[in-house]
């Protein structure tokens, strides 16, 4: 069973890894402006540009992102693999979490992940056109099941937010590639919890900077506001 799960996690966890990788460090190169963009070699801990470019040759080097679905979907229709990796993931990841909505949204995904591979068994041809998003869909159902465990391991309640975005909201960040029924199988399986825009953004400052957002703080838009003299409009921050 070892042998069999690992071989798959390794594929698609280079795969997957390195795509997102990409992904990341664009919106790392976006977020610093300028700067992100220039290639900086007196100073290689701000030089986004060449991160960005050596990870991108990562998604080659290795096996492909095309190649390395091919051995997934190739590995988990071989004899009885799929099966195995079945108990694997039902009975000692699935089973063991407390809970209920997670374990309920991930049990429903990967029951739709499983018929897909299943159905595959009668039609290689098209289960390696869709190698990439059984692929994905496999590697977001176990980041999502280990997400989980991370989160009830110690109640941490920034790593408990981070698993209901990622499994309840389907906010997961290999969710585009992954097919949109199994990510929403999980998001519809049961009671969404529910989350005001105030605390949502709150969530976000403490994920990002650990502490809770500032009471007052600026929306960073900047409109105009018209002045009762006539003058023109002048702009104005909105607090």
């Amino acid at each position: 069973q070892t042998k069999i799960v690992q071989r798959a996690l390794t594929a698609a966890g280079k795969a997957v890894i390195c795509k997102v990788a990409c992904i990341s460090l664009q919106e790392c190169q976006e977020a610093m402006g300028g700067v992100g963009y220039m290639d900086e070699p007196d100073e290689p801990e701000h030089n986004i540009s060449r991160l960005y470019r050596d990870t991108a040759a990562n998604m080659t080097w290795e096996g492909t992102t095309n190649v390395l679905a091919s051995e997934v979907v190739r590995h988990l229709l071989k004899d009885d693999n799929l099966e195995v990796f079945g108990v694997w993931i039902e009975d000692s990841v699935l089973s063991t979490l407390r809970d209920r909505e997670l374990r309920t949204a991930l049990t429903a995904a990967w029951t739709a992940l499983r018929r897909k591979l299943r159905e595959g068994r009668s039609d290689l041809g098209a289960a390696l056109a869709d190698g990439r998003q059984l692929m994905f869909s496999l590697a977001w159902v176990v980041s999502g099941s280990l997400l989980a465990h991370d989160a009830q391991r110690d109640g941490d309640a920034i790593a408990t937010e981070v698993a209901h975005r990622w499994v309840l909201r389907g906010e997961g960040g290999v969710g585009e590639y992954a097919f949109p029924d199994v990510v929403h199988a999980a998001s519809a399986a049961g009671p969404q919890p529910t989350q005001t825009s105030k605390d949502r953004l709150s969530w976000d400052c403490r994920l990002v900077w650990g502490v809770d957002l500032p009471a007052g703080a600026a929306t960073g838009y900047r409109g105009p506001a018209a002045r009762a003299s006539g003058k023109p409009e002048q702009m104005m921050a909105r607090l």
